[in-house]
């Protein structure tokens, strides 16, 4: 949980992998035995998500990438279920996969570009109060897509991927923290 955060703020990256394990088995041991609330999804999915982070940040691309698959097949699982809990996750961990393609697996583009999409669907289904948060995780997404087509030399896609980013950051709110 949120240990592993502190410890990963502190680079101890082997302390936060360890405390964010031991939540993650106390969440799947609740899951198994009782509760399939998307409050508890959602908990073992951004477990998932933050080993995949720490892993990453560790420069374990096989670790990384596992544990963000983890975490979408979960919330993948239930997703529909829990639209609006889950969907931000879904968006999230996409475009976490789609990112280490891009920036690690140069032969992954196309899988890439498939998390992007999935992000982009997703964030469209998700509602709450953090929805600046998922418009500026989307623009991510949006501008990673921009990116390749442009490399690809498709400045049609890549344009219109361009302007979608640039819409949506100049559309969040004033007082936006992000």
């Amino acid at each position: 949980g949120n240990l592993g955060f502190v410890y990963a703020a502190k680079n101890k990256m082997e302390d936060a992998i360890a405390r964010t394990k031991m939540y993650l088995e106390i969440s799947e041991d609740k899951f198994s035995r009782e509760s399939k609330s998307p409050q508890n999804v959602a908990a073992i999915a951004t477990s998932y998500n933050n080993l995949g982070k720490y892993y990453l940040l560790q420069k374990n691309l096989p670790g990384a990438e596992d544990n963000y698959k983890k975490g979408l097949s979960i919330c993948m699982d239930f997703v529909e279920k829990y639209p609006s809990i889950l969907s931000k996750l879904v968006a999230l961990l996409s475009t976490n996969l789609g990112q280490l393609y891009v920036d690690s697996y140069a032969d992954r583009l196309p899988d890439a570009i498939s998390f992007f999409d999935k992000a982009i669907e997703y964030r469209d289904k998700s509602t709450g109060d953090d929805n600046e948060s998922m418009k500026f995780n989307s623009s991510v997404a949006i501008l990673y897509l921009a990116r390749i087509y442009f490399f690809k030399n498709d400045l049609i896609q890549a344009r219109k991927y361009f302007s979608a980013c640039i819409y949506l950051i100049n559309n969040l709110p004033e007082d936006s923290n992000l």
